[in-house]
This record gives structure tokens, C-alpha cells and sequence, in this order.
């Protein structure tokens, strides 16, 4: 790709990142920092905020825009398997990065064998002096869901990656790109972007959303974040043939106001109470021992088992929301013999 052509690019991505929200100047800032220097880069947010765009952004701004950019996918295999996987066909992907950018996307989703082959070709590891597919002069990225000291400290890094961000990680410029629920000024515009995008995508003209749409997207707290807005309004191009989109077109896009309440105005509380009480009444006359164990159990059970699915099996994130030791998590995991999603 020319130089010229690589310019346009990182302009048009430029032009996409909207960043009218307070929340969003110390990216911006970050990103001009990034752009200028070769030290490690870690991308940091919930998933769909954007780390990979941003990484794009950074890489076509950085002198070497003209080199490739390549990205590394934890494999969805066994760690033997990914192993050979990664150092054999994918091997490819680390040669063609010599000289730009290589993004490793959820590194501490790859299996241990792996970070530490993977640590060993971009030289990370300086103990052993040769390795067979050493690749020098590779800009590294990292993008990560979760906190990388949390990471470290549950034994999700192996050694040398473990390693690396030591010593207040001082020579990794660190990006935290916030969440869409605290950009709510940046909601307008990103609604346009997409809204423009799928217009030309599908051929066809652009859809109206009125005041009152905005409004409710704004309101709303997207957990899946920037990806789940563009996939709503990808959504209403692809149903709606009308021009504008009106409250009832978000019906299955977007959950009731209602569906949003925090869990204290569910009523719980007094729905555990009446089954209770129901219940309480049917055995009368029976004999009952550890009831109150039975209860928490059957609590407890739907509730981590659904978090779990929330959270596609991954423990470290389930147990911040559970709000628990991630050890706590495992153990009643094999105690309530919860099966985890696959």
C-alpha cells in the first residue's frame, strides 16, 4: 500500500473517532502520544469499546504506516495443539509484521505454552539467544478486557509475559478506552457515522432519528458498547424500509426501561418470600433439616451459572461481578457442579 493511500486511510479512521465526550480526551491525547514513540502499547476496555480500531489508528499515524499490521487471535484449541497452530501456519502472521505492528489481542486468553513461545519470537525473552522464528523490529500491542495485573496475579500470564509489565509497567504506554455509557455526548455522532455507513453498505438513503430516538439511545447502557450500537443500527437498515425509525422499531433491539432497573427494584426480595411462604406451608407437618443451605443453593447455583454464560466461562470476570475470589469461584463451581459454557 503507498504512502498516500496509508495517509488516507488513517485520516478516514481519524475522521471515526468521535471523541466530543470528556471522557474521550485522554485517548485522543494517548493516541497522539502512541503515535510517536515504539514503546509497547496496552489497550485496555470492555469488550466492543474499540481497542482494535484504536490500535489501527495508532499504527497508520506512526512512521510505520507503510509496514503491515497484523493481529494475533487467542486459538480456540487445546494448548498442544495451539502451540503447534500458532508456530506453524500462523507463524506467517509474526514474519509479516517485521518492521510494523503486531496486535495481540486478549493476551491472556492464549494458552501458557503459547505466551511463552510467543514472548520468545518478538525477543521478550532475552535468556535464550536464538529461537527458531526470532522476528526483530515488531511494534507490540496488546489489547485486554480485564486488568493485566489482575491477569498476572491469577497465573493467566506465563513467564516471560508475566514479566513484562513489571515494575509499573514504565515502558508501556497504556490506552483505557471508556466505555460507551460514559460517552453519552458521543452517542449523536456515532449514530450518524453508522447510520451513513449502512446507507452506502446497502444502497439505500440514509434513515431519520429523531430527537426522541437519541434520547433513548443515550439512555440506554450498552454492554456491548460501540460494537453493539453499529450492530442496532445495522439492524434497523436491514428491517426497516421506511425512512424513520420510530420507539416501536427498537422493539428486540433494545431492552424496556423497565429491563434496566438496578436489582434492588426487581422485587426479589418478595418473590423468594412468597415461594417461601408457599413452600413453607406445603411441608408443614414434615420433617426439614438444612433448609437454609438448600435455599442458598438454589440461589446461588442459577445465579452463577448465568453470570458465567454472561461472561462466555470466564472466571476472572464472573468472580468482579459476583464480586468474589476467583478461588471462591472455582470451589463452588465443583461443589454446586456447575458446568461451564463452552
Amino acid at each position: 500500500m503507498s504512502f498516500s493511500t496509508q495517509a488516507s486511510t488513517s485520516t478516514q479512521l481519524a475522521k471515526k473517532l468521535v471523541s466530543a465526550s470528556p471522557a474521550m480526551a485522554s485517548v485522543v491525547e494517548a493516541l497522539e502520544k502512541a503515535s510517536n514513540s515504539d514503546s509497547p502499547v496496552l489497550l485496555e476496555g470492555e469488550q466492543g469499546v474499540g481497542k482494535e480500531f484504536v490500535a489501527r489508528l495508532i499504527h497508520l499515524s506512526s512512521y510505520r504506516r507503510e509496514n503491515a499490521f497484523e493481529t494475533l487471535l487467542p486459538p480456540a484449541l487445546p494448548a498442544q495443539m495451539a502451540a503447534e497452530e500458532l508456530f506453524g501456519v500462523q507463524a506467517r502472521k509474526l514474519r509479516q509484521a517485521a518492521g510494523g505492528t503486531l496486535l495481540l489481542k486478549e493476551v491472556w486468553r492464549f494458552p501458557s505454552a503459547v505466551q511463552r513461545r510467543l514472548a520468545e519470537a518478538l525477543a521478550l525473552d532475552t535468556s535464550r539467544d536464538q529461537t527458531p522464528i526470532a522476528v526483530h523490529d515488531v511494534w507490540l500491542m496488546m489489547s485486554s478486557r480485564v486488568a493485566l495485573e489482575d491477569a498476572s496475579r491469577e497465573g493467566l500470564l506465563a513467564p516471560p509475559l508475566a514479566n513484562w509489565p513489571k515494575a509499573g509497567w514504565k515502558n508501556v504506554q497504556r490506552i483505557h478506552i471508556p466505555p460507551l455509557r460514559r460517552r453519552p455526548a458521543d452517542i449523536p455522532r456515532l449514530v450518524e457515522l453508522f447510520n451513513l455507513e449502512h446507507a452506502e453498505e446497502m444502497d439505500r438513503p440514509p434513515l431519520s432519528f429523531p430527537g426522541q430516538i437519541i434520547d433513548r439511545f443515550a439512555g440506554y447502557s450498552w454492554p456491548g458498547n460501540v460494537s453493539e450500537l453499529k450492530s442496532v443500527i445495522y439492524r434497523l437498515h436491514a428491517t426497516h424500509q421506511g425512512s424513520e425509525v420510530e420507539e416501536s422499531h427498537l422493539a428486540g433491539l433494545l431492552p424496556q426501561v423497565e429491563d434496566e432497573l438496578p436489582l434492588s427494584r426487581f422485587g426479589l426480595e418478595d418473590l423468594v418470600r412468597a415461594k417461601l411462604r408457599t413452600f413453607l406451608a406445603r411441608i408443614r407437618g414434615y420433617h426439614v433439616e438444612d433448609l437454609h443451605a438448600q435455599v442458598l443453593s438454589q440461589v446461588e447455583r442459577p445465579l452463577m451459572e448465568l453470570v458465567l454464560e454472561q461472561t462466555s466461562g470466564n472466571q476472572l470476570q464472573a468472580a468482579k461481578v459476583l464480586g468474589i475470589n476467583r478461588n471462591t469461584l472455582r470451589k463452588k463451581i465443583r461443589n454446586l457442579g456447575i458446568r461451564l459454557p463452552r
